[in-house]
Formats: C-alpha cells, sequence, structure tokens
C-alpha cells in the first residue's frame, strides 16, 4: 500500500474546505456565481495561510473564516456596484436609442407624403440605391436618387421639393 504525503498546506486546507464551500454557497445567494465565490475565497485562504501567526491567539479555522468572509462580502460589493453601473449604462443607451427614434417619428410624421417616400426610398435602399448612398461624393449621390425617383415616374422638380422639404424639417 502506498503512503500519501500530504503538504501542511493540502491538510489545513482539507480541515477548512467545507466550512469554505459553506461560505461560498452562502454568498452566492446574494447573485453571484458559486464558482466565482469558490475562486475568490481560495486566494482568501492563500493569503489567511501565508498571513496566520499563531502567537496571535486564535485558531487557524477562525483566521481563515474571517479572511474568507472579509474576500466575499468585498467581492459581493464590488460585483454589486458592477452590475448597478452596467445596468444604469445599457438604460441610459437604450433611453437614448429610444429618444432618437421618437424624434425621427416626431420629423416624419411632418412631411408630406411625397417626402415620406423619399425617406422610405432611402432607408430602404434598394440594392441599386444602396450602391449610389455608398459612394462619398455629394453630387454623385444626388443624381444617383434623382435617377432612382426618375425610374419611379418622378419628375426632378418634385424630388427636388421633397428633399428641400426634409433639409427644413431636419434643421
Amino acid at each position: 500500500m502506498a503512503v500519501v504525503v500530504v503538504s501542511p498546506a493540502e491538510e489545513t486546507y482539507q480541515d477548512v474546505e467545507k466550512l469554505i464551500y459553506r461560505l461560498c454557497w452562502k454568498f452566492s445567494k446574494y447573485g453571484n456565481e458559486f464558482e466565482d465565490c469558490v475562486s475568490v475565497a481560495n486566494v482568501a485562504f492563500t493569503e489567511a495561510f501565508n498571513s496566520f501567526n499563531p502567537s496571535r491567539g486564535c485558531q487557524f479555522s477562525t483566521w481563515v473564516y474571517h479572511s474568507v468572509v472579509h474576500a466575499l462580502q468585498d467581492f459581493n460589493i464590488k460585483e454589486q456596484k458592477y452590475r448597478q453601473r452596467t445596468t444604469f449604462v445599457d438604460q441610459r443607451e437604450y433611453d437614448i436609442e429610444d429618444c432618437k427614434r421618437h424624434r425621427l417619428m416626431s420629423i416624419i410624421e411632418e412631411l408630406s407624403d411625397d417626402a415620406r417616400i423619399v425617406v422610405q426610398a432611402v432607408i430602404e435602399s434598394p440594392q441599386e440605391l444602396a450602391a449610389v448612398l455608398r459612394c462619398h461624393k455629394p453630387t454623385k449621390i444626388r443624381r444617383g436618387l434623382w435617377q432612382h425617383f426618375k425610374d419611379l415616374g418622378w419628375s426632378l422638380g418634385r424630388t427636388a421639393e421633397c428633399f428641400a422639404e426634409i433639409r427644413e424639417v431636419l434643421e
């Protein structure tokens, strides 16, 4: 039969392992992942093991208990702050997008039916129109849009009036 040699650190960890898992289970109920709590607790155990001094007059398990609890409390507080911050940022980004969408809808409501057709055509952008809009030269974009609406049976004047109305509403 083989003799298993256990280091003092492993023997000590085996003594307090149940305590550590019980604390991790308790703190995982506050919204933290159990595995994350175990990781934090293991780091705290290592620090407690390295800093333990028997001459202070307390048992090692008590020292580990307080070290792990403090580490898990710090972790819990940091995680809660992080969740609050990210929730606030996500909500704020949603609110900004919602405001932009609402503003765009109110602008479109102010337009005439012809101008709405122009906006809809630009937003939906069929493939031939999308190719024109990818060009960065304003005159080429303008000509491409006018050609697109000419193909739909619109006059150049009608198209220009719609773009002027859209520009006026946007300003």
